[in-house]
């Protein structure tokens, strides 16, 4: 099956329609200044005719690329409601509907594939929150809860699809989300919950790991560094006394 645009096709065939009554009148004017009157005219007749076939075969031409155009209509309807291309279908549109048949089962495969990726994505983040010793939510960008933490639920008795707003009401998930756009990094609200952004991997902020904690985990990893780069400080201080008393031997 081959594809073209009706202004090309119409444009083809009026200048093919054309070139042949221009070539019989052509030959029939030549052949009326030869005094071949009889041939000159049998020239033009079936310049007429050829014409008159050209002509018939542009209305074929149109009525099958208009029935062709009704079957891939009903192909993608068909595709839109049921997902599925049938082989009956598929060879009403000739080489067309095998190409795309065979991209159908190739984006069937990937979908799958991605399904499983996902599925096998959901499972590991129920893992993870199982043995989480923390009040941990995880919240959509819309502000129901997707997934909990054994902690959060024993102190917020929250359920999914519960709303954040009814078990933090201080947080602003809209707020959030505009921080955590710019910055990229997690967003502390109210005294001590803190909203962790999650990215995708295109970038897209995805959801939001909610910390419910007394001290969230964010704040604790700071003190930690806080209290190794004191530690660090301190360590050079002490290190100063002996690299002087050394300095002073070898003077």
């Amino acid at each position: 099956m081959i594809i073209i645009g009706k202004k090309k096709l119409i444009g083809a065939v009026f200048f093919s329609f054309a070139l042949i009554l221009a070539t019989a009148i052509w030959g029939y004017k030549v052949g009326m200044q030869s005094s071949l009157k009889s041939d000159s005219e049998l020239v033009l007749f079936f310049g007429f005719i050829g014409a008159g076939i050209e002509l018939c075969l542009l209305i074929a031409m149109f009525v099958y690329a208009k029935r062709k155009e009704n079957d891939f209509l009903m192909v993608a309807k068909a595709i839109q409601l049921n997902g599925v291309l049938s082989d009956s279908r598929a060879k009403k549109l000739g080489n067309l509907g095998i190409t795309l048949q065979e991209s159908l089962n190739d984006a069937y495969q990937i979908t799958a594939q991605k399904s499983l990726k996902i599925a096998g994505l959901n499972g590991l983040v129920d893992e993870l929150l199982l043995i989480i010793d923390r009040p941990l939510l995880v919240v959509s960008l819309t502000g129901s809860i997707l997934n909990f933490s054994a902690k959060a639920h024993e102190k917020t008795g929250c359920k999914q699809g519960d709303a954040l707003s009814d078990i933090a009401p201080a947080i602003s998930i809209k707020e959030a989300i505009q921080n955590a756009s710019h910055t990229h990094t997690a967003v502390q609200q109210d005294t001590h919950i803190v909203c962790m952004p999650v990215f995708s991997a295109t970038g897209t902020l995805s959801f939001f790991l909610v910390d419910l904690s007394d001290q969230p985990i964010v704040s604790k990893v700071m003190e930690n560094v806080k209290h190794l780069i004191q530690k660090t400080d301190t360590e050079k201080k002490q290190k100063k006394p002996f690299l002087k008393f050394f300095q002073k031997g070898r003077e």
